[in-house]
């Protein structure tokens, strides 16, 4: 197994709170703004907004060296080659609290993969961990509990004590004060210590929902083959009695409880098809199927990147190069593009919008949400001419790799948008809708450069978390 490793040569953290911001009552502008500064790259793949507007913010990274940090709470060392810090903000983006994860052996790592926060206060993240913390021993998947306030409440582990079985639960998401769903994919273990019943093969994506009070797992379904089968970013979702499991597999045959799923024949087998499977929770029966064929070798990062429920049906968004999506040809513009499209509740296609332009970073580095009236946010990479959408065909970058945010009508208009210039991005950016803002989560260098933020930090990286209207 290969673990992830960022040697860390030294840190500063250094908060600046709106520095270089124009304030302004315009829509498109960012109206509040904070900053990470950071001498290599930190690893997270979510953060969350609580009910209050306040903001949880987990970082991963690994040193080969001892350091220190300053930051805006003073000046704290890391004492390990493996260091996670949960970081809170106040719904100004005033850095408020942090708790710091040690490693107590050398061979620990994790990298944080999920974020979310419910009516009661209680923060959840999620993280692909192993080895000896100051929290216990970790193997697999560790869900960490907090309270408002950053008190450490408990660790659930995925799925249970084995420590041959390695999980990442890739998307977790709160259900109601009680449940706690999670995607997880399981990696090869010990063939006699696997979550019973439909759940023994080596290979599988597996949905379920925790209990948060006693730490029980109630496993939903999950989907097996010879070579592997991949969970996605998107949390499965449900309607009633029936649960929709999104996931990814190139393999040619699939074991979904108990029963085979059609492989469709497609061009390139060494892509993943994407599928949406909707069955009922309580007979067990598949309802529908929706796949995605690749249809080229171009876009490797060619998979579901989120699943949405939304009043009507599901906002579905994914990326990659040419492909067939509910049998309809769609040539890409960029190397990898991003699809938007949204389905009925029995799976029938909607409406879809395509973003592309000429180059190759569309599809590669986004972020998604939607708020409580529909409206869906996007935003990603480009690095060339905008080509679609055709409400957006023609911007161009100012700077080297820039990010745009877009707002997106129910029905997928394009209502609004704003860009965001820079020189590089490091991690896809994150994205967050609360209360009709935007709150945003970048990693870049050199500059940042928007109608009403404009700093310059030439040859330094940082992670911005910004405060938006569109």
């Amino acid at each position: 197994m290969t673990k992830w490793l960022v040697t860390l040569l030294s840190v500063t953290i250094l908060g600046c709170h709106d520095e270089g911001l124009n304030q302004s009552n315009e829509p498109s502008l960012i109206v509040s703004a904070d900053w990470i500064e950071l001498s290599w790259i930190g690893r997270t793949d979510e953060f969350c907004v609580n009910k209050h507007g306040e903001v949880y913010f987990p970082i991963n990274y690994r040193t080969t060296t001892l350091s220190s940090m300053q930051t805006p709470l003073g000046e704290f060392d890391n004492n390990s080659t493996n260091t996670t810090i949960l970081f809170k903000y106040s719904d100004q983006l005033r850095m408020l609290k942090k708790y710091q994860f040690t490693a107590t052996s050398d061979d620990s790592y994790s990298f944080v993969l999920g974020c979310d926060a419910n009516n009661d206060d209680l923060i959840a993240f999620s993280s692909r961990q192993e080895g000896d913390f100051e929290e216990g021993r970790l193997n697999g998947g560790a869900i960490y509990f907090f309270d408002r306030d950053l008190n450490y409440q408990k660790t659930l582990n995925l799925p249970g004590n084995n420590p041959n079985l390695i999980v990442s639960p890739n998307s977790i998401e709160f259900r109601d004060e009680k449940k706690l769903a999670f995607n997880a994919t399981f990696f090869e273990g010990d063939n006699d210590l696997k979550p019973s019943g439909d759940f023994i093969d080596q290979n599988h994506a597996t949905y379920g929902e925790i209990d948060i009070q006693t730490g029980n797992i109630e496993y939903k379904a999950s989907i097996s083959s010879s070579v592997g089968v991949n969970t996605t970013f998107g949390v499965f979702q449900t309607d009633g009695d029936n649960i929709i499991a999104p996931f990814s597999s190139m393999a040619e045959q699939l074991n979904f409880l108990g029963n085979s799923i059609e492989v469709p024949s497609y061009e390139v087998p060494q892509l993943d098809i994407n599928y949406l499977v909707s069955f009922n929770n309580k007979n067990r029966e598949i309802n529908w199927v929706n796949t995605t064929l690749p249809t080229s070798n171009h876009g490797n990062n060619s998979a579901i990147r989120n699943l949405i429920k939304v009043n009507d049906g599901f906002i579905v968004v994914q990326s990659g190069g040419d492909r067939y999506i509910d049998n309809t040809f769609y040539p890409r513009f960029g190397l990898t593009d991003i699809f938007v499209y949204k389905l009925s509740f029995n799976g029938k296609l909607e409406w879809l919008k395509q973003f592309g332009s000429g180059s190759n970073d569309v599809g590669d580095l986004q972020a998604q949400d939607v708020d409580e009236n529909g409206n869906i946010y996007l935003s990603f990479v480009f690095n060339g001419t905008i080509l679609s959408p055709a409400e957006l065909a023609g911007i161009e970058p100012g700077g080297s790799r820039d990010l745009i945010v877009v707002k997106l009508a129910p029905n997928g208009k394009v209502i609004n948008h704003l860009v965001i210039e820079t020189v590089d991005v490091y991690r896809s950016p994150l994205l967050k809708v609360f209360n009709g803002m935007i709150y945003y989560w970048v990693h870049l260098r050199d500059f940042i450069r928007t109608q009403n933020l404009d700093i310059d930090f030439t040859g330094k990286r940082r992670i911005y978390l910004m405060k938006m209207k569109l």
